[in-house]
């Protein structure tokens, strides 16, 4: 056994019989406002917060969207943090133990944990949320995380095959959480520290049900709770005085206003009513740059876009047709002359901030853009379009400038080059969450932020049981290949099993990988302790203090 500071993602990707036998005592380091000496604080500890849209729910298991995960960051504390480059530092578990074959994760919790509204916070309230969020009455898109992290009996949960009391989650007192693994998960505790990983006061949930989540009912465990939430408008929390490190909070309110036109956001940010924003237009970008450059932060981040072909809905179900279009998106142009902001193209899934993997570029990507685009037209032509008869189709988008930015040009890129029409259906953020995985759904652009820092965050949208899998993909070699990286002996037979998933990937052609993206957004120089590099894009207000201005 060993002492260690904290582990980072890359270090959680070693040998497995190092990781197995960890027992793991954090340091003190932990999210919190670090004011250096002499500062001088403004007298209204208030953060104005830009988030990308309207806040969809405050349930931590069906938040599917940035904007309420942006707030139930702050309200809900989780087992383990990130620190600002994404490292695991403590959140509600102060130490966890792995057993030696490393099917046993054991945490220990802070003593004297309170909920919002001064009860006891017990590892059976983390119990009864992991429960709730695979349980199918809840209708978690996110409960096959338990299930890809190998929670025992998680998928039989989810499949309804036996009760939630079943899955491998126990407190075994009110201090100490004990899961159990089917088989040994390096990635595992960098997974807990996601939103949908919050526990829940099982009191006031059993009393109030789903309404437990309204702002008049809700109790949380972090360092700010929920004082109001008016609906298409703004979210309110205010300072939580029984959070376990209420001492180190600064600020004394958050205000998170759902702005969906980023151009409004920064017009907000400019008249003082922002102090934040989620990001900027594409087309200010370079104006912005000029103009605040001091003001203006860039991430890299774990995120990626793509197009989700619906395998199941013909034409699409061809893989020639699939082929065909994802061979004819320039990728280079689309990441750097259209989109620009420190974009990167995508032949694969993963972004390249992302660790424990290698870098994948198909032989199709080295080709001649002519010859490519010839080889394309041809797939169609077999598939039955032509000329005279064209593919003609409708891809789904949500109201976003570089959704559509993006859309229009791979729509050009597409109409110039293939027999094809293509008619963009561009509708409000909620519809398209709505409607992307729809049977009717042809086309989606779509979007992926990582979760944690590992392959398995994106991989694993796309396994047979998983509920985010919009193009409706099942390959029982993809599924296979995930379960054998799961228990590779070293990083780099993890890394040869997610090769050989990337070529599958380029097989199928299930989805059209495009770019990866960078995020750039806007502080005012007052508002100390937000801007980071943490790649997971996680910003915590509790690291936040206002400086006098």
């Amino acid at each position: 056994m060993r002492e260690i500071m904290n582990i980072s993602f890359k270090k959680s990707l070693v040998a497995l019989a190092t990781i197995a036998s960890l027992s793991v005592t954090l340091s003190p380091v932990v999210n919190a406002a670090d004011v250096p000496s002499g500062v001088q604080l403004a007298k209204e500890q208030v953060l104005k917060e830009g988030t990308r849209d309207y806040p969809v729910t405050m349930d931590p298991a069906k938040a599917t969207d940035a904007a309420s995960n942006a707030v139930l960051l702050d309200v809900y504390n989780q087992l383990v943090n990130y620190d600002d480059k994404g490292n695991i530092i403590p959140g509600d578990a102060k130490s966890w133990d792995v057993s030696p074959d490393g099917k046993t994760v054991t945490f220990h919790l802070r003593p004297g944990l309170k909920w919002s509204d001064g009860s006891p916070l017990t590892a059976h309230d983390y119990e009864f949320a992991f429960k709730r969020w695979v349980d199918p009455k809840t209708g978690s898109e996110y409960a096959y995380y338990l299930s890809l992290s190998n929670v025992v009996n998680s998928k039989e949960v989810m499949d309804g095959k036996v009760s939630p009391d079943k899955l491998g989650v126990k407190a075994l007192d009110d201090t100490t959480l004990q899961i159990k693994l089917d088989k040994a998960t390096p990635y595992f505790v960098s997974t807990l520290g996601i939103g949908f990983a919050s526990p829940i006061s099982e009191k006031n949930f059993k009393k109030w049900g789903e309404d437990y989540f309204k702002p008049e009912h809700m109790v949380s465990n972090g360092a700010f709770k929920i004082d109001q939430w008016v609906v298409n408008e703004k979210v309110v929390s205010v300072r939580n005085t029984n959070y376990w490190n209420n001492k180190k909070t600064v600020l004394d309110k958050v205000i998170y206003r759902g702005v969906p036109d980023y151009a409004t956001q920064v017009n907000f940010y400019k008249s003082g009513d922002l102090d934040t924003t989620y990001t900027v237009p594409i087309e200010q970008y370079n104006s912005i740059k000029k103009a605040m450059p001091n003001q203006l932060h860039t991430s890299d981040i774990l995120k990626v876009f793509y197009y989700d072909f619906n395998t199941q809905k013909a034409p699409f179900d061809n893989v020639k047709v699939r082929k065909a279009l994802s061979y004819t998106i320039n990728r280079e142009a689309l990441a750097n002359s259209v989109i620009g902001m420190g974009s990167k193209p995508l032949y694969s899934l993963l972004p390249p901030t992302t660790s424990g993997h290698n870098q994948f570029r198909p032989a199709w990507a080295k080709e001649d853009p002519k010859a490519l685009a010839q080889k394309a037209v041809k797939l169609l032509n077999e598939a039955g379009f032509n000329k005279e008869h064209p593919l003609e189709f409708t891809v789904l988008l949500p109201n976003k400038p570089e959704f559509k930015k993006a859309a229009q040009a791979i729509q050009s890129m597409w109409q110039s080059t293939l027999p094809v029409k293509v008619k963009l259906n561009v509708v409000e953020y909620k519809t398209w969450l709505a409607q992307r995985s729809a049977p009717s759904t042809q086309v989606a652009a779509d979007d992926w932020y990582g979760d944690y820092n590992d392959p398995t965050t994106f991989y694993g949208l796309f396994t047979s049981t998983s509920t985010q899998n919009s193009p409706h993909f099942h390959n029982k070699e993809y599924d296979s290949l995930l379960d054998k990286a799961a228990t590779a002996s070293s990083d780099a037979e993890r890394r040869k099993y997610f090769t050989e998933v990337d070529k599958v990937i380029d097989k199928t052609m299930f989805i059209a990988p495009q770019y990866s993206s960078s995020l750039p957004y806007l502080v005012k120089p007052y508002v100390k302790g937000w801007v980071n590099q943490n790649p997971l894009a996680y910003f915590y207000a509790k690291n936040v203090y206002i400086e006098k201005h």
